[in-house]
């Protein structure tokens, strides 16, 4: 059976945020779980939620994973309500 990993509706007792955290883990597992960037979280804020989505972005093109899950990566982190599950969904992917 095929999952679904673009699919980040919310199922029956489930918030977006753990679909997004579990289809992010899934796309890790399939693609592999990637180095912990350097750059990442070192500026806080919004600026920093986003210079943390776009270097687990540069970190999972250097580690070829295909662009369609990057960019399900991308939508779920930049979906999320606040800064630390911004990091959580980032922190999912690495190693």
């Amino acid at each position: 059976m095929s999952e679904d990993l673009n699919n980040t509706q919310p199922k029956k007792g489930q918030g977006n945020v753990q679909i997004g955290l579990d289809t992010i883990l899934s796309l890790a597992k399939k693609n592999g779980f990637v180095p912990f960037p350097e750059e990442f979280g070192k500026v806080g804020g919004l600026a920093g939620t986003i210079l943390n989505i776009d270097a687990a972005t540069e970190t999972l093109r250097k580690n070829k994973w295909p662009e369609e899950d990057i960019q399900t990566f991308r939508r779920i982190a930049m979906s999320v309500p606040c800064e630390h599950q911004v990091i959580n969904s980032c922190l999912t992917l690495f190693r």
